[in-house]
């Protein structure tokens, strides 16, 4: 008999995250993407020499409180810059709720109809119905989805986006390391306004005046001014991004797209930056050094006349950057130009500065004290016979008091010589045929809606107290961040835990503390921010808790679902549990349950986190009580939702020294916050919870599988020894929050 050859298996090889950065990448000569959210800011960008521009159009992009553009307008633009051999893209990058669909797939219809480049999306449920029904439309993966390393990239390019934003956060060794690991396009903020947190996660506007900074309706409470330990100033108003001597190394690394940051900013704005970082782009390699310095200070002299806050060079060379935020100065865009002196009459004051503004100047006069600002256009200025004195005319009825100061937004003679193109004509039929297009669409989603639920009558007693008794149906879980606070929160009857995937936990995985976990659902989160470098550590740590038989794990970033997938243990044995000290079952397959951080907001970005992998979706609690009512008519089940948590306001990577760890920070209209450090990032706490125990019996009605306590943010380590202790009444605490904007109508 001839002995069968052994088959010789290769050794897969596991990818790994610690590996040198390879040169898979040619070094490219990056697209310059350029913004624009007028159309004079459009031609402004072209003319400039830009490469794309990208606009927003209607309600559903970051910037809803801009102008924006009407379709027609989009694809009138779209033909002029193809025209011109160049690209436009279109920002739909804000969360949709449920009653936003139908307006939303027109939207699609409409852009995949006139031929735009990409379109730039944030939300799950745009992703999904982009995919499935608008294959055409080059999706790009928004910095609003919150992609920091290559675990987030590989999986929005798993998902089929053509590119991907990346996080603002990032150091130039991460975006290299980021780019020699993954093959989809790369684009990178090069200049403009950076957000104090990562880009969304941002819960401040929409806790403090329900205008969510995720739908785009941000009110900026980063550059208010606030107190802490004694001092008052913007601490969280960061500078802005000025990435012009970085152009040659992006390119080096291979990304893709360097982008400018400013849809609110006039053209001139528009038309100064594009043209200092064209004129860097451009430089020959072989240039030599006198030509380089040459064309740096042009273009340092063209980023001067931009009129745009100070400039830094953000995190492209430190994970602390020192220079990144000026708590002592004042946190507005444009050129001081002086500060008011004194009163002249009810009509004008007299203005200390070295600039004298001129008449059609847009000015913005600033109160310190109040922390409040207004804008004008100048009517007029004269200078006094004072050196550095001038009398500015104010608009009627305003009041000017001395210490107030004057800054200068646009020039009245940049504005006379931006050019505005001629708009061309758009076919009458333009939206007749998307519309019918975005019809077939809606019925195909509607199709996959389940049967409406019959409301009960809460009119009749035997209803409501049937209500009543189906309300201790809906489980409770909890989350938290540590063994010691589900210990605080053991009289809390609960079905299942959620715990932070941590060193410290792991250690504490023994018998004393065995019954925490005893007929309950154990689950291990995953933090919203991992490092690039901290990537084989919370892989490491997934791997030990597999191989101690667990397989829930809670993702609060698309990375999560990446990094999870390409851990592979070997599985069909059954292993004696190290907790239990029983025998567990045989190995099962992984199942994710979804953190709200995921920002799903509409039905569509359920189905789209089952899509992914994510079993157990959870809401945004950044949801009404109407919308999340419409949600659960039509999204799949089980959903969570979290009714007890200390939101993080902000999520930031920056820890400034001038902050006062373990003193309470407070706002001008004494709003009490506190600053607390974590591994990968830091967070702003509010002072008061939020919480929806309350509001039980509705959440109850609307059919969510379970409610989530989330203990993980407890902001005072004092407080939990103290209820150890049994000094503090739990259940008072967790209904003495603020209800968020369930009862209001989220903007």
């Amino acid at each position: 008999m001839k002995k069968k050859k052994k088959k010789i298996r290769k050794k897969k090889t596991r990818p790994s995250f610690n590996r040198p950065v390879r040169s898979a990448r040619e070094a490219l000569k990056p697209e310059l993407l350029a913004p624009a959210g007028t159309r004079e800011a459009f031609e402004a960008a072209l003319d400039a020499g830009a490469d794309a521009v990208y606009v927003g159009t209607g309600s559903l992009n970051a910037r809803a409180f801009s102008k924006n553009f009407t379709l027609e307008e989009v694809a009138d633009m779209t033909a002029a810059a193809h025209e011109r051999g160049r690209k436009l893209f279109v920002a739909l990058n804000s969360l949709m709720k449920e009653d936003e669909l139908a307006a939303t797939v027109e939207a699609l219809a409409a852009l995949e109809h006139a031929g735009v480049d990409a379109v730039i999306i944030q939300d799950l449920g745009i992703w999904r119905v982009a995919s499935r029904f608008f294959p055409d439309l080059r999706l790009h993966a928004s910095t609003l989805m919150t992609i920091h390393n290559s675990a987030g990239v590989k999986q929005a390019q798993d998902m089929g986006f053509s590119r991907v934003v990346l996080a603002r956060e990032m150091t130039l060794k991460e975006i290299r390391a980021v780019a020699a690991r993954t093959a989809v396009e790369l684009e990178v903020f090069i200049h403009g306004a950076m957000c104090f947190t990562y880009s969304g996660l941002c819960m401040f506007s929409s806790i403090y005046g329900g205008k969510s900074s995720t739908r785009g309706r941000c009110v900026q409470p980063c550059r208010r001014r606030y107190q802490w330990a004694g001092r008052k100033g913007t601490f969280f108003s960061m500078d802005d991004l000025d990435g012009l001597d970085f152009v040659e190394e992006l390119g080096r690394a291979g990304i893709n797209s360097l982008k400018i940051e400013g849809r609110l900013k006039p053209p001139h704005y528009v038309e100064s930056v594009v043209r200092a970082y064209r004129a860097v782009l451009d430089l020959p390699a072989d240039a030599d050094e006198n030509a380089r310095r040459s064309v740096m200070e042009e273009a340092r002299e063209l980023l001067a006349q931009s009129l745009g806050r100070p400039g830094s060079s953000g995190y492209f060379l430190s994970s602390r950057p020192s220079g990144a935020v000026s708590p002592t100065r004042a946190a507005n865009t444009g050129q001081y130009i002086g500060k008011v002196a004194s009163s002249v009459s009810d009509s004008s004051v007299q203005v200390r500065g070295k600039v004298v503004p001129e008449q059609g100047d847009r000015l913005r006069l600033v109160d310190t004290a109040r922390d409040t600002q207004r804008s004008f256009t100048c009517r007029g200025a004269r200078p006094l016979h004072d050196a550095g004195l001038y009398e500015l005319v104010l608009p009627d009825g305003w009041d000017a008091k001395p210490g107030m100061l004057l800054f200068r937004t646009d020039m009245a003679q940049a504005r006379k010589k931006v050019h505005k193109g001629e708009a061309k004509s758009i076919k009458s039929g333009f939206l007749k045929g998307t519309r019918e297009r975005a019809r077939t669409v809606l019925t195909s989603i509607e199709s996959q809606y389940p049967a409406r639920r019959k409301k009960e009558a809460a009119s009749s007693p035997s209803s409501k107290g049937q209500a009543r008794r189906r309300e201790h149906e809906v489980p409770l879980w909890v989350r938290a961040r540590s063994i010691k606070q589900l210990e605080i929160a053991s009289e809390i009857k609960c079905q299942g835990v959620i715990i932070s995937l941590s060193d410290s936990a792991l250690r504490m995985l023994d018998s004393r503390r065995g019954e925490l976990f005893q007929n309950r659902e154990v689950v291990w989160s995953l933090p919203p921010i991992i490092q690039e470098d901290m990537l084989g550590r919370y892989r490491r740590l997934a791997t030990s808790v597999m191989h101690l038989g667990y397989r829930n794990f809670e993702v609060s970033n698309l990375g999560h679902i990446s990094l999870l997938k390409e851990i592979k243990i070997k599985g069909g044995r059954k292993r004696k549990d190290r907790v239990s000290g029983q025998v567990g079952q045989p190995r099962r397959a992984i199942k994710l349950y979804g953190h709200f951080t995921l920002n799903l907001l509409n039905s569509e970005a359920v189905r789209a986190a089952r899509d992914i992998g994510v079993s157990v979706p959870q809401l945004a609690v950044e949801t009404d009580s109407m919308n999340a009512e419409r949600v659960l008519e039509h999204a799949p089940r089980p959903l969570f939702f979290t009714v007890f948590s200390w939101i993080p306001l902000f999520t930031s990577r920056l820890d400034h020294s001038s902050y006062a760890h373990g003193r309470p920070v407070s706002s001008m209209r004494d709003e009490q916050f506190y600053w607390q450090k974590g591994n990968g990032a830091n967070v702003l706490l509010p002072h008061r919870p939020y919480s929806l125990l309350k509001q039980r019996h509705e959440l109850e009605a609307m059919g969510f599988s379970a409610l989530v306590i989330d203990l993980s943010n407890w902001p005072s380590a004092r407080e939990i020894k103290r209820r150890r202790k049994g000094k503090v009444d739990l259940m008072s605490i967790l209904n003495r929050g603020r209800e968020f904007n369930f009862d209001a109508r989220l903007w």
